[in-house]
């Protein structure tokens, strides 16, 4: 399995919009009109087997920080680093990576090294604690 970033068409199949519906909760329509007005303006990269996706995360690319917009992981393949993965990969890129996240995946992000901090509540989200986790690279950290 090796991350490569999405094309259009994949970013239009079913396994798409499932991963994202993993990474939202959206419904139907608020995921289309994520795929077609939102994530088409990020960077999206994946990982796939048997050119299927399995994994993905978009982010937007500032000049000094990647911001994670959505991340998921197929529920048969979690467990299994593929998220861990997919955040080295821009990390690589980036002095920092920000990303939001709720209290299911906070714990993900502080083993990975993330700082946590409390956030004001997401009105896309308006039931969940939410939490900015920031990443910076060594030299970058003061």
């Amino acid at each position: 399995m090796k991350i490569e970033i999405f094309s259009p068409e994949a970013m239009q199949s079913a396994e798409f919009a499932h991963l994202l519906w993993l990474a939202s909760g959206y419904s139907a329509a608020q995921l289309d009109h994520t795929i077609t007005h939102e994530i088409s303006q990020m960077t999206t990269i994946g990982i796939f087997e048997d050119a299927s996706p399995i994994a993905f995360a978009s982010y937007f690319n500032e000049p000094t920080r990647a911001v994670i917009e959505y991340i998921a992981v197929l529920e048969s393949h979690q467990g299994m680093g593929l998220g861990s993965q997919l955040l080295n990969v821009v990390a690589t890129s980036f002095p920092e990576v920000y990303l939001e996240t709720d209290d299911d995946a906070v714990d993900f992000y502080r083993k990975l090294g993330f700082v946590i901090s409390p956030k004001e509540r997401d009105p896309r989200w308006p039931d969940r604690e939410r939490y900015a986790c920031v990443w910076k690279r060594a030299e970058e950290r003061v």
